[in-house]
């Protein structure tokens, strides 16, 4: 995956993943591994917001899960 495969994603992403290319200095497979976590993260969060009304804040048991969840899945490094 490239910076231009990416290109669609929206502006606050990509801030972000610039961010931790350019300030922290991580190398692009690391940005786009971030990216590829936050898109499984933003599509969980999207199935699961059929069991949340709409008007409830993100909450944090909901990111431990998708975390806990991702870390099974792949495994911790």
């Amino acid at each position: 995956m490239t910076w231009d495969q990416i290109s669609d994603a929206p502006d606050i992403l990509m801030e972000f993943l610039e961010y931790h290319s350019t300030v922290r200095g991580h190398s692009d497979k690391t940005v786009m591994a971030y990216y590829t976590d936050l898109k499984i993260l933003f599509r969980f969060l999207k199935q699961r917001r059929r069991l949340v009304d709409a008007s409830d804040p993100l909450k944090r048991s909901t990111l431990r899960m998708w975390i806990w969840t991702s870390l099974r899945k792949h495994g911790s490094k």
